[in-house]
């Protein structure tokens, strides 16, 4: 297993088959155990957080992710189609980006944006209420999200180091 600290206090098994929450300080001791017979192919998390990304043998939908609670309790599970390279989460949002191509949704699976952009993108994550940084190839550059942005066609692109806003 692969083991990720969630805090001072916890931390998580990533397995081929699922999690474990340890929680403790000296002797950790086990916690919520969540099992699951698909093979996983991506796990992020945050300290509140487990999200798992199976294939889903979709040609339209190629993935599926279940994302849970440390309680293990399922919050929601959510088919997607995103080449990702890189999924994580940031300040309660889920990131995924690969080169080109980015996809912001928050803690509930609902979709913000969408789209690719102008450059290699190196980084991605959440740096405030609403903003991101974007780490390309040629600079860094903030995206600030307007309420209703939804894909490529709702962005506004300057250069350098600059505010990017999305136009509902």
């Amino acid at each position: 297993p692969e083991i990720e600290y969630l805090d001072s206090t916890r931390s998580a098994a990533l397995k081929d088959n699922g999690f474990t929450i340890y929680s403790g300080t000296q002797i950790p001791k086990e916690g919520t155990t969540v099992e699951v017979k698909k093979e996983i192919v991506s796990t992020f998390f945050d300290e509140n957080t487990i999200g798992l990304v199976f294939k889903s043998g979709k040609k339209d939908k190629q993935y599926t992710m279940q994302v849970y609670g440390i309680d293990g309790t399922l919050r929601f599970e959510k088919e997607f189609n995103v080449p990702y390279t890189t999924i994580k989460m940031s300040d309660g949002c889920i990131l995924m980006y690969n080169s080109s191509q980015i996809c912001v949704m928050n803690s509930r699976g609902s979709e913000r944006y969408n789209g690719t952009i102008d450059g290699t993108i190196n980084n991605f994550f959440k740096s405030g209420w609403n903003k991101y940084m974007l780490v390309l190839d040629n600079g860094v550059n903030v995206i600030k999200f307007k309420e209703g942005a939804a894909d490529e066609t709702d962005l506004v692109w300057n250069s350098n180091f600059t505010y990017i806003d999305f136009i509902y």
